[in-house]
C-alpha cells in the first residue's frame, strides 16, 4: 500500500505542476507579451523625441548632420509623405500670407500600434491618437509662434536591430507679422485627432487662433533612413 501511495502521490503532484505551468502559459503569456510590447513603445517614443531634438538642431543651422540610432525591435521604420499642412495668415480684410506643403514624417510601426515624428512632435496612435511630445508651436496671449517643419526623402527599413536616421539641413525661412489678425492651420494626417486636440488646448478655436504678433518659421530637413 506504500508504494501505491507513493505512486498516487507523485501522480497527483505531477498533475498540480501540469496545471500550474498551463495556468502560467495561458494567462501569464499574454502578462508578458504586454510587458514587452508597453515597454517597447516606451523605448520608440524615447528615440522619437531624441531624433526630433536633433532634427531641431540641425533645422536651425545648430549643426550641419546628425545621426540618430533607431532600434526597430521587429517593427518597421518609415518616412512617409502622405499628410498636408496649410497655413492661412489674414488681417481684417485680406490675405496676407498662405502656405501648402507636404510636411512628411517618419513613422514606426508595430502590430497595430504607430509612433511618428512628424511637423516637430511626436505622436501616437493606438486607435485614437494623442501627443507624446508637443510642436513648436506657441501661443502666449497675442503671441503666436509656429514652425513648420518639412522632412524631404524616402525609405523604409524593418526587421530586427538598429535603423540609422541621417538629416540634414536644408532650408529655412521666417516670416514676422506684426499686425493684428488670425492665423487659420489644417492639418490632413492620420493624427488629425491629435492635432486638432493639442492646437484647442493652447488656444486655437476651429482652428484659427488671433494675434498681434506673428511669426511663421518654415524649416527643411533631409531625412535618410537605413541600416
Amino acid at each position: 500500500m506504500k508504494g501505491v501511495s507513493e505512486v498516487v502521490g507523485s501522480l497527483l503532484m505531477l498533475v498540480v505542476i501540469t496545471l500550474t505551468v498551463s495556468i502560467l502559459i495561458v494567462y501569464g503569456t499574454p502578462v508578458i507579451e504586454s510587458s514587452q510590447s508597453y515597454i517597447r513603445m516606451r523605448n520608440v517614443e524615447a528615440m522619437m523625441v531624441s531624433t526630433n531634438e536633433l532634427i531641431s538642431k540641425v533645422s536651425s543651422d545648430a549643426m550641419p548632420a546628425a545621426m540618430a540610432k533607431f532600434s526597430l525591435s521587429g517593427g518597421s521604420l518609415s518616412l512617409v509623405s502622405d499628410n498636408k499642412i496649410t497655413v492661412y495668415v489674414n488681417n481684417s480684410t485680406s490675405n496676407l500670407y498662405s502656405m501648402t506643403l507636404v510636411p512628411g514624417r517618419v513613422e514606426y510601426v508595430y502590430s497595430n500600434r504607430k509612433v511618428c515624428l512628424e511637423n516637430g512632435g511626436v505622436w501616437e496612435k493606438d486607435g485614437s491618437s494623442y501627443v507624446v511630445f508637443p510642436p513648436h508651436i506657441k501661443v502666449r496671449g497675442d503671441n503666436v509662434s509656429i514652425a513648420i517643419y518639412r522632412l524631404i526623402g524616402n525609405g523604409s527599413v524593418s526587421g530586427r536591430g538598429f535603423a540609422e536616421v541621417e538629416v540634414r539641413y536644408n532650408s529655412s525661412e521666417t516670416r514676422v507679422f506684426n499686425e493684428s489678425g488670425y492665423v487659420e492651420m489644417n492639418i490632413t494626417s492620420d493624427y488629425a485627432q491629435a492635432w486638432n486636440n493639442y492646437l484647442e488646448r493652447i488656444g486655437f478655436k476651429n482652428n484659427r487662433v488671433n494675434f498681434s504678433t506673428l511669426t511663421l518659421s518654415l524649416y527643411v530637413v533631409d531625412v535618410r533612413l537605413r541600416v
